[in-house]
């Protein structure tokens, strides 16, 4: 036979929400509740601090042994200390040598867009041109302004004639340029000739104008047409009576060791180049 303890409910007094109180137990109040001293509850208003004189000796406990110095690692973490530090050196060396790499290109690539415009300036077109003028004629009429390198005619195979504009280069671009101011208009074999930029120059423009903008840091003239006989002395002693010369040179040819008929004069101002140029342009000297 098997007993069950049932629990005595007689004295189990049931409420609404389903809880169950017993009559016999105390009622506990919140007076009753044991409360912190007022010094030591974290909710009080702003008290006073109580300080307190030391009596005795200061004693440190296990917090204040803590090494407060450099962390100590363990020697699995030293080799990987070591490694991050080679592999940010050699990143390091790496981003240098590339920063190095594409400034040099950069460089190299500017030297060449340069050469590319000086040679692009040193080239006319000269259009209109008389049938019966042929290279070495154009190279006689466009010396004077410098020498001339090349002298280039269009033929037409059919009629086996010039088609009356040809492609002119001089070894500076100051020649160019000047040539261009000059003759352009100029009756030459009784045709007004036009003298002008090739049509590619728009390409360079950028490149171009950089350069005449660095000239401007200087206050150089460009002569040209110097007579063979006048030495650099000859023309110095004549051009510095504008102001104060810094430099002056005549290009020299290497073969026959005579200057080729042009040459640079530096000032030491903007107003003597200026005066110089004012004056001395298409004066016969020599």
């Amino acid at each position: 036979m098997t007993e069950t303890m049932i629990p005595d409910h007689s004295n189990t007094m049931i409420i609404d929400n389903g809880q169950t109180t017993n009559p016999n137990e105390k009622k506990v109040t919140l007076q009753d509740i044991p409360r912190l001293p007022r010094e030591l509850s974290p909710f009080v208003p702003f008290i006073n601090v109580i300080e307190y004189d030391q009596r005795g000796p200061l004693y440190q406990g296990p917090g204040a042994k803590r090494d407060t110095g450099r962390y100590k690692i363990r020697p699995t973490d030293d080799d990987s200390v070591k490694r991050a530090k080679k592999f940010a050196m050699e990143q390091s060396v790496k981003y240098v040598l590339v920063r190095q790499q594409q400034h040099q290109q950069r460089a190299q690539l500017d030297l060449i867009k340069k050469q590319q415009a000086l040679l692009l300036m040193c080239r006319i077109y000269i259009g209109s041109i008389n049938f019966e003028l042929n290279e070495a004629m154009l190279k006689q009429a466009f010396q004077p302004f410098g020498p001339v390198k090349s002298v280039s005619l269009t033929f037409d195979p059919v009629t086996n004639r010039h088609k009356g504009f040809a492609f002119l280069e001089y070894e500076t671009p100051e020649a160019a340029q000047l040539s261009i101011e000059q003759m352009n208009g100029v009756i030459l074999g009784g045709r007004n000739i036009k003298v002008g930029r090739p049509s590619n120059m728009p390409q360079a423009q950028p490149i171009i104008d950089q350069l005449t903008e660095e000239a401007k840091n200087y206050n150089r003239i460009y002569v040209a047409s110097i007579h063979p006989d006048l030495s650099e002395t000859d023309i110095q002693s004549v051009f510095e009576a504008f102001g104060k010369i810094k430099s002056s040179s005549l290009s020299k040819d290497t073969a026959t060791g005579k200057h080729k008929g042009y040459g640079f004069i530096e000032y030491d101002t903007v107003q003597a180049a200026q005066d110089a140029i004012n004056s001395m342009n298409l004066f016969d000297l020599g």
